[in-house]
C-alpha cells in the first residue's frame, strides 16, 4: 500500500494478542490425560497416528479440524484440572483483556486492525456478550481463518458488531484452523 502512496499506520506488534501455548498445553496435560481418561488415551493416539501419516501436509484433514482430544486437553486447560508449568487460562485471559488498555490511548473513533488467532478474538467475543469461559471455546471453533470481527469499545462498554465475516475469502481459500 506504502508504494502504491496510500498512507498507512505504523505496525505495532502487541505480545498481548499472542495465542496461548497449544503445544506446551498438549505436552504436559495430554500424558495425565492419558492416565486418567482411556477413551481419552484411545482418541489421543489417533490424533498422532494421522498425523503421521499426514507427513506435514497443510491441507491434511487431520490438521484443520478440532478432534475430540484436542478439546478435552483445551478444556482441561481452562478449567485448571490437570498441572500446567506455563501460563493459565486465567493468566492468558487476562493478558488478552488487558490489550484493551493499550487501544485507549489511541485518538477517540480511531479504528485499530488487530491480527491475532482464534482464541483471543473468542476472547473479546465473549467479553462483548459476556459469554462463560467453558463456552469461549465454541466461539473460538468455528473461525475461520483470514475472517474478521469487529468490535467497538465506545466509553466504558465493548460492543460487537461483526463476528467471523469471510465473504472476501474465495470458498478454497476457508480453512479452519
Amino acid at each position: 500500500m506504502s508504494h502504491a502512496g496510500v498512507s498507512v499506520p505504523a505496525v505495532c506488534a502487541d505480545p498481548g494478542w499472542n495465542e496461548f501455548d497449544l503445544g506446551g498445553v498438549f505436552r504436559e496435560i495430554a500424558p495425565q490425560l492419558s492416565v486418567e481418561d482411556p477413551q481419552f488415551q484411545r482418541e489421543y493416539e489417533e490424533m498422532l497416528e494421522q498425523i503421521r501419516i499426514s507427513q506435514g501436509a497443510h491441507r491434511a484433514a487431520i490438521h484443520r479440524t478440532w478432534q475430540p482430544c484436542d478439546t478435552k486437553i483445551v478444556n482441561a486447560w481452562i478449567c485448571g484440572q490437570n498441572r500446567y508449568s506455563g501460563e493459565t487460562w486465567d493468566q492468558f485471559k487476562k493478558r488478552v483483556e488487558a490489550c484493551r488498555l493499550n487501544m485507549r490511548s489511541g485518538q477517540r473513533d480511531e479504528n485499530i486492525l488487530v491480527v491475532t488467532s482464534a482464541m483471543p478474538i473468542a476472547i473479546w467475543t465473549g467479553l462483548s456478550l459476556q459469554i462463560s469461559d467453558a463456552r469461549l471455546m465454541r466461539l473460538a471453533g468455528v473461525l475461520y481463518n483470514a475472517s474478521y470481527t469487529i468490535v467497538r469499545l465506545p466509553e466504558d462498554q465493548q460492543r460487537l458488531f461483526t463476528f467471523n465475516a469471510f465473504s472476501h475469502l474465495p470458498a478454497e481459500m476457508r480453512t479452519h484452523r
